[in-house]
């Protein structure tokens, strides 16, 4: 399965490079502006909540002192 999962990622990637170079010269830089804006957004995004679980953990005392109110997840949110 990781064989085929490889394989099946890297074409993915392949199409997706390629037709990003395919449309580059055909009035579509705003298409793919947005669409590198979203995809920056889903790392981050991924980043931030990767990271929420130790936060949370190392934060904890912080909460106790705020009558168990969650300010990882509160300063995540802003």
């Amino acid at each position: 399965w990781k064989g085929i999962c490889l394989v099946m990622i890297f074409s993915i990637a392949v199409v997706g490079s390629w037709l990003a170079w395919m449309l580059r010269g055909k009035n579509f830089d705003v298409l793919l502006s947005l669409a590198s804006m979203f995809s920056g957004g889903v790392f981050l995004a991924a980043g931030i909540v990767h990271l929420l679980g130790d936060a949370s953990e190392d934060l904890e005392g912080l909460s106790d002192e705020m009558n168990g109110y969650p300010i990882a997840f509160l300063l995540c949110g802003l």
